[in-house]
């Protein structure tokens, strides 16, 4: 039984929703851009080293949470539909939000307001990445790139008219408490019509589901969740422990540039996985796999041309005020080249069970990518960094890659073995 014409699982199909999502993160992550470079020239290094800190502490805090939620989110495919599971994963979230940034955090000595806004953000960022996972479980890929797309602009707006309209001093305080706004407000949509639902329907319970074969793999996907989300953030935690603040806002200044270079992974990651799960059959895959590869040999392009003209391209657009975040930016290019070509098969493991090799992996990575993190800055600051990130990282993403395109194989021997015998 072929897929439904609609369903992205076709090649065609699946371009068109790459390109419906990938059209919204530019229009967003342009939109973040422009936030940032506001804050970039607004901000004193001593506060956008704050920022760029407390940014990384969420982020943490959040990925965590989100990755694994939202995984299992997609893979049960129908939960988003039942309100009182929808709502236990939102408030199993946000008390694993306080919880984990409650722990840490007080030892980290970020001042009282940058703490709070920091458990905030953390606790904006989940929901708003819970919102974005409805809409893409249900391939609602339009409703996913409108809510990008409001939140960033809800960042950009508010930071605009403060310095503009206002005359407002930003502080790292400020930008903390319109980021955590924005997410909560994008959110409010899903909490409503989960509410609404559940008084129409107060016959559901969420014990029925409670143990499906989804949840089997949790422990596994909750620790690798966990160890990704520390594997991005070594280098921030490493940078500031072992350098100067200039060398972690440079550092910051860089990273909110490749963040955008991203844009087209996230496009076709939120496409991917859901797609993969609705594949009927290897062939289907392999399209898709195909049309990855087309974009790849686009994205490698793009990545080229940013290398050779980040000269002149970063300082024209934060003034020339962190010129030591170019070669940074130029290795961070390159680790974004390896992410894309090889992290989208961490969706075909996670399709076909492999938990424990994904855990064991990113264990493993981790390691490494600390250690290389821990000599690298201490011998070139955030140009060191950057090089662990590039080979810390990308051992995680290369090892995936070989895993998956291996397990793909495996699958269509044992699928066409019996075919090619019975000719």
């Amino acid at each position: 039984m072929s897929p439904a014409e609609g369903d992205p699982v076709h090649s065609r199909v699946f371009g068109k929703a790459v390109g419906k999502v990938l059209l919204s993160d530019i229009v967003a992550k342009g939109l973040l851009a422009a936030a940032a470079v506001i804050l970039i020239r607004q901000l004193p290094p001593s506060e956008y080293a704050l920022l760029t800190l407390c940014l990384s502490l969420s982020a943490f805090v959040s990925q965590i949470i989100s990755s694994c939620f939202n995984r299992l989110q997609v893979l049960a495919r129908d939960s988003g539909r039942n309100p009182n599971k929808l709502l236990m994963h939102v408030f199993y979230q946000v008390v694993l939000c306080f919880g984990f940034s409650s722990f840490y955090l007080p030892f980290l000595n970020i001042g009282e307001a940058a703490f709070w806004l920091t458990i905030i953000l953390s606790v904006s960022m989940v929901l708003c990445e819970f919102a974005k996972t409805i809409y893409q479980s249900g391939l609602q890929f339009l409703r996913y790139s409108v809510t990008e797309t409001t939140r960033s602009a809800l960042i950009l707006v508010p930071i605009g008219i403060l310095v503009w309209g206002l005359n407002f001093k930003l502080t790292a305080a400020t930008a903390l408490a319109v980021q955590a706004l924005a997410g909560i407000v994008v959110f409010l949509p899903i909490l409503f019509v989960a509410v609404a639902s559940l008084r129409n329907s107060l016959s559901l319970s969420s014990r029925d589901s409670a143990h499906s074969s989804t949840d089997r793999g949790f422990a596994w996907v909750f620790g690798y969740s966990i160890l990704v989300a520390a594997l991005l953030q070594v280098d921030v935690v490493v940078l500031r422990s072992l350098s100067q603040e200039k060398e972690l806002a440079a550092f910051g200044a860089a990273y909110r540039y490749y963040a955008i270079l991203l844009v087209l992974l996230n496009a076709i990651q939120v496409v991917l996985f859901p797609s993969l799960l609705r594949a009927t059959d290897l062939g289907e895959r392999r399209r898709l796999f195909r049309k990855l590869r087309k974009w790849l040999i686009l994205f490698a392009g793009c990545i080229l041309v940013l290398i050779l003209n980040a000269d002149w391209l970063l300082p024209a657009v934060d003034g020339g005020k962190y010129r030591e975040s170019i070669p940074v930016f130029r290795i961070l290019c390159l680790s974004a080249l390896v992410s894309f070509a090889c992290s989208p098969y961490a969706n075909v493991l996670m399709q076909q069970g492999e938990h424990r090799f994904l855990f064991i992996t990113a264990f493993l990575g981790l390691l490494l990518h600390t250690l290389l993190s821990v000599t690298m800055t201490l011998q070139f600051g955030a140009f060191g960094a950057a090089i662990a990130d590039l080979f810390g990282i990308g051992s995680v993403n290369f090892a995936l890659y070989l895993r998956g395109s291996l397990g793909m194989s495996r699958a269509e021997l044992a699928v066409d073995g019996p075919t090619k015998a019975d000719i």
